[in-house]
């Protein structure tokens, strides 16, 4: 019934709609003695899950935050920030998440320093796909400063748009593109001389922005071309992230921060279950 109450709920359907499918099948509506034994369960089952060991040789990282509306005193809004790992074959894991009330340095650091410590190395990181955000990226330096770090081109380009004058915002994201889509690196430099030289006065704010990350931006040229639409992005993450409002749209607001942090546990578990099935065909 724990089981069963569970997955209802993270498929759809409200605590009061369990209640009088519980009367139904259980004989009585979802009791107090219930709902204890199922927070005891699932709170041993997530501490074992947060200390496991990564025996995975995981090769790829991607980080990413998504906020969550959370009770406290007040209704705020606060971030999870969430791991996601990907083998040489392909294989995908969630690896971890923390509720880190804001993204900030410190709480990335504590993710990232819970990683290394279940035994993730920066020898066998290849490459950190991240959607740019300040603290997520002083805390990479902090604590895995030799792994190469990759800027999601979806988030970059669209910081670009917002420097670009309007009325040539269409024409300016369509030629910055050339270089995201670009055949090789080379190429990719190539482009941003040209489209450096042809907005530098008419865009100069926009310009400076593609610029001061280009490195970053491009950093998946240097793998196979199969893999680079799915090393270029964060969007392996953001997919995850859509799973998690589609199936909490139900709730408003989590009521407490345990209740929270069990319903994502919940919901990961059910994505790395789906995800065995289902490797990354171009990492093979």
């Amino acid at each position: 019934m724990v089981a069963l109450s569970r997955e209802i709920f993270l498929r759809g359907l409200s605590t009061q709609d369990i209640k009088k499918i519980s009367k139904h099948i259980y004989g009585e509506t979802y009791s107090p003695s219930l709902v204890s034994r199922f927070n005891k369960e699932l709170g041993e089952a997530l501490s074992l899950w947060l200390n496991r060991p990564i025996e995975r040789k995981i090769k790829y990282l991607y980080l990413d935050g998504v906020n969550l509306s959370l009770k406290r005193d007040r209704a705020s809004r606060e971030a999870l920030l969430c791991c996601v790992g990907i083998t040489e074959t392909g294989d995908k894991e969630f690896l971890d998440f923390l509720l880190g009330g804001r993204e900030s340095q410190i709480s990335w650091e504590n993710l990232l320093l819970r990683l290394k410590k279940r035994g993730l190395t920066d020898k066998q990181l290849s490459l950190i796909t991240v959607d740019g955000n300040p603290g997520l990226l002083a805390a990479l330096k902090t604590c895995f400063p030799d792994v190469k770090v990759q800027r999601c081109t979806v988030h970059k380009l669209k910081i670009i748009a917002r420097h670009c004058p309007r009325a040539l915002q269409a024409r300016i994201m369509a030629d910055v593109k050339r270089v995201i889509y670009a055949t090789s690196k080379r190429e990719a430099l190539e482009e941003f001389g040209v489209w450096k030289r042809r907005y530098q006065n008419l865009a100069p704010k926009a310009v400076a922005c593609q610029k001061i990350d280009l490195v970053e931006a491009l950093q998946f040229f240097d793998f196979p071309y199969r893999m680079w639409v799915s090393l270029r992005t964060t969007n392996i993450i953001e997919r995850v992230f859509r799973e998690f409002r589609r199936r909490t749209k139900v709730m408003d607001t989590f009521p407490t921060e345990g209740s929270c942090i069990r319903i994502m546990f919940s919901l990961i578990q059910i994505i790395n279950d789906d995800w065995k099935t289902k490797p990354m065909k171009n990492f093979r």
